[in-house]
């Protein structure tokens, strides 16, 4: 009796040894492919906090501007409220 793998069981592994080989390179291939993809989607939201900073600080602004402006309203609102009441009542007689 003889312990020698027959020819036909060697070629049979070659076969599963190069479908796995070909697996293994799939794998890898696709590693390297969702790796790209990371990395851009990194990139990406790099960008949008960016800009969600800078709309933070235009809102900022605007605010600020708001605030700065309705002071002076509140002013020429209050001065129109003493001076139109009298002049209607002066010239309209209201």
């Amino acid at each position: 009796m003889s312990d020698s793998i027959p020819s036909s069981e060697y070629i049979q592994i070659v076969r599963e040894l190069a479908t796995l080989g070909t697996k293994i390179d799939n794998f890898f291939s696709a590693q390297n492919s969702m790796k790209t993809e990371i990395d851009g989607l990194k990139k990406d939201i790099l960008t949008v906090k960016a800009d969600v900073t800078e709309i933070k600080t235009q809102r900022r602004i605007t605010a600020a501007m708001i605030g700065f402006l309705a002071v002076p309203a509140g002013a020429i609102a209050w001065l129109a409220g003493q001076v139109i009441p009298p002049l209607l009542t002066k010239f309209l007689g209201v």
